[in-house]
């Protein structure tokens, strides 16, 4: 098979990863702060912000991120205070009171000694501490994205929008609470006489970030496309490129985590194109994909591979891709893949059923579900005990087992048709695991009605009627 344009380019897409800016607050909660941190990086990102510049970086030893202990506490709204005869930082946030002492493996949380396999020290005349220790014990969590070298730091309660989609020619997102639409917000479109947004729209791994593209009719034969991305928390709009030309779409894919990049494909005939990645802060593009031998590519939420469903000498198949370029090659394709929840696994639909590939070991054989027809537009549940699917009787959800069972009589292997319209497809899990589902044809304009899956009532209800490309916030 043909292989894919490489060289140094994909080692920057899955090594060095940056994050853009944005600015205020719109339907998220005001108590709910987002912090992201670069191994190496001296930039603060608050809610898709650079809220500052540290003097220090954070680095990794002995599988411990280490951090300066003031910058991401102030970041956070704490007060840092510093004894220097008794060599202790004093952290106030809130109701709690943390106290670090410099080569103790002992920390105080209200007065209460919590132990640490580390110790923090001093260096370069900073404290520096175990970031998920400290962070954790100021009532944050915190997550780690591998390929990314990336920490997210996140505090208080989400209230902000789960779902974004596109109704009547505007991009709008929303919050889905306990099975009901909340508040939402007209985030682009409407205000251009004839132009529109189009889907589909991909929100970034950290959930700061929505992409998508505007169309503009020029006159019979072109169109102005524009893609560009939102920042939730501000609503500041950046362009990356914008093109005149016959109609046949740009589509953003899959961002990268950290949200440094964006795979998009542009379509060269009905079926296949050229695959491009933007370079968002340089707002550059390449190719990274010939033209008539890509469908579409996206990142893995690992930040280490990528999935290209492409064109080959043996018809479609599917490439997994490191930094070094093709791992593996997956043929005899009869539907849609999609990633695990923490990019480690691959399911692809073939011939054989529903196979789940473990990327990190590309030489072991896949475990393999059986499966009767196609799959396509497969979807992973959060806790990862669920695949979803569509095929020609509706919408079906596969439990896998890699978790405990959700109710009683339920086995690995189990397939359950959990929606018998056709055609009907998933659009995505929501956090809370309730998976949405789109019925296609249930409205006469083309676009389409959306229900929301209870899988413990095993419930489904209205959620959203008359939408395009609804796409689940991260």
């Amino acid at each position: 098979m043909k292989r894919f344009l490489f060289g140094f380019l994909i080692l920057f897409i899955l090594i060095f990863i940056t994050s853009p800016s944005g600015e205020a607050q719109s339907l998220r909660h005001q108590t709910e702060e987002v912090i992201l941190l670069k191994i190496g990086s001296n930039q603060l990102w608050m809610n898709g912000d650079i809220a500052r510049t540290m003097d220090v970086a954070p680095f990794i030893e002995n599988n411990r991120t280490w951090v300066p202990i003031r910058f991401v506490s102030e970041a956070l709204g704490a007060e840092v205070g510093w004894k220097q005869e008794a060599q202790q930082a004093t952290v106030k946030f809130g109701e709690t009171t943390l106290i670090i002492t410099i080569g103790s493996n002992s920390l105080l949380v209200n007065g209460q000694a919590k132990p640490i396999d580390v110790a923090p020290f001093l260096k370069s005349n900073r404290t520096w501490v175990p970031l998920r220790f400290v962070a954790e014990n100021l009532g944050c969590s915190v997550s780690w994205v591998q390929g990314a070298q990336e920490v997210v730091i996140r505090r208080g309660q989400f209230s902000g929008p789960t779902v974004g989609y596109i109704q009547n020619g505007q991009l709008i997102i929303q919050e889905v609470s306990g099975g009901s639409p909340g508040a939402k917000k007209v985030v682009a479109g409407g205000n251009v006489t004839g132009e529109e947004i189009a889907g589909p729209i991909a929100w970034s791994f950290n959930g700061l970030k929505v992409a998508y593209y505007r169309i503009q009719k020029l006159n019979f034969d072109f169109f102005r496309l524009a893609l560009e991305y939102s920042v939730e928390v501000s609503g500041k709009k950046t362009l990356l490129l914008s093109r005149d030309k016959a109609y046949g779409g740009l589509k953003a894919l899959s961002w990268s985590p950290g949200d440094a990049y964006i795979l998009y494909d542009e379509p060269t005939s009905d079926v296949s194109g050229t695959l491009w990645l933007v370079m968002v802060e340089e707002q550059d593009s390449a190719i990274l994909g010939e033209e008539g031998e890509v469908i579409y590519g996206t990142f893995s939420p690992d930040g280490f591979h990528q999935a290209w469903l492409a064109y080959g000498d043996e018809g479609i198949s599917v490439l997994v891709l490191d930094e070094n370029g093709v791992q593996f090659e997956i043929q005899d394709i009869t539907g849609g893949f999609a990633w695990s929840p923490d990019g480690g696994s691959l399911a692809v639909s073939t011939s054989q059923g529903i196979e789940i590939y473990d990327v990190t070991s590309p030489g072991m054989p896949p475990e393999v579900y059986a499966f009767p027809g196609y799959a396509y537009y497969l979807f992973w549940s959060p806790d990862r005990n669920w695949i979803a699917g569509s095929c020609s009787d509706g919408t079906f959800a596969l439990y896998l087992g890699w978790g405990q069972t959700p109710w009683p009589n339920t086995f690995p292997g189990d397939l359950s048709l959990i929606d018998r319209y056709h055609p009907s497809a998933p659009a995505g899990f929501l956090p809370s695991g309730e998976l949405i589902i789109e019925h296609t044809g249930e409205v006469s304009s083309g676009a389409s009605n959306f229900y929301i899956y209870d899988p413990q009532t095993q419930n489904l209800s209205l959620l959203l009627e008359n939408a395009e490309h609804l796409a689940v916030r991260p």
